[in-house]
């Protein structure tokens, strides 16, 4: 790494998400290996191996997107997408004749 430089946000998160993920995933595991005594209702799900799994692969994700800062780009890009076009109710491409403007009432 060189020095002076920056990390991304993005590396801390894959970081914390990869750990939580590998920790959760490691102890569904190891409830599969060894069942516990008393079981909670759902067990026969095994719901800490799926979401430690997920976490993990999210984690790694992140991570290797910030390494390369394309896939935190694309993350970004994704979301702002998303949060224009529930704000504004259309696309970009909506020129906004359909809506009324925005008035104060006397």
């Amino acid at each position: 790494m060189k020095s002076g430089g920056t990390l991304s946000i993005w590396f801390f998160i894959g970081i914390s998400l990869a750990v939580n993920g590998a920790v959760i995933f490691a102890r569904g595991i190891y409830e599969l290996v060894s069942p516990p005594e008393h079981q909670v209702v759902l067990y026969n799900l095994h719901a800490n191996v799926w979401w430690g799994a997920v976490l993990l692969i999210l984690g790694c994700a992140f991570f290797a997107g910030a390494r390369t800062r394309a896939l935190g780009t694309q993350f970004l890009t994704f979301f702002q997408n998303i949060i224009e076009g529930i704000h504004y109710g259309g696309t970009k491409d909506d020129d906004g004749r359909h809506r009324r403007e925005p008035r104060i009432l006397p």
